[in-house]
């Protein structure tokens, strides 16, 4: 299972998993969890045959009963992974070129308090947004 498969999965909703033993296939699902409720240890589907619950942080679980279901706990690169949002520069950059079309070296001081504010700003929308997630402004295309 990779970070990638893991950015895919949406907190609380189980995603269909297939796993093959012994040359037979068997359908399952998995599902991002933040806390641990009753609920995920009881497979209430016919077609279910196992559940994997990956936690976003610790906590204690208590003894399942039922064997097909497993739970873990991100690693902490994954955790990284999962915790932050990007935020894209070009935006940001827009705004400022357009209250500063060019600029003279006295202008200096002026644009980069500005640039701060906007990005101030660009953060503070991310977060409200995106609660709960570290955001970041990525320069990649």
């Amino acid at each position: 299972m990779t970070a990638d498969f893991l950015g895919t999965l949406k907190l609380g909703e189980p995603q269909p998993l297939k796993a093959a033993f012994r040359g037979i296939e068997y359908p399952g699902e998995i599902l991002l969890a933040d806390a641990w409720r009753p609920e995920l240890g009881e497979i209430a589907k016919e077609d279910v045959h196992f559940r994997i619950v990956v936690f976003t942080k610790y906590q204690p679980v208590p003894d399942i009963a039922d064997r097909r279901i497993a739970c873990c706990i991100l690693g902490h690169r994954q955790l990284l992974q999962e915790a932050h949002i990007d935020i894209p520069w070009r935006p940001t950059f827009a705004e400022l070129t357009e209250r500063f079309p060019s600029l003279e070296e006295g202008d200096i001081d002026a644009a980069a308090a500005e640039f701060a504010e906007l990005l101030r700003k660009a953060f503070a929308k991310a977060k409200r947004e995106h609660p709960g997630k570290r955001v970041r402004l990525s320069f990649k295309e």
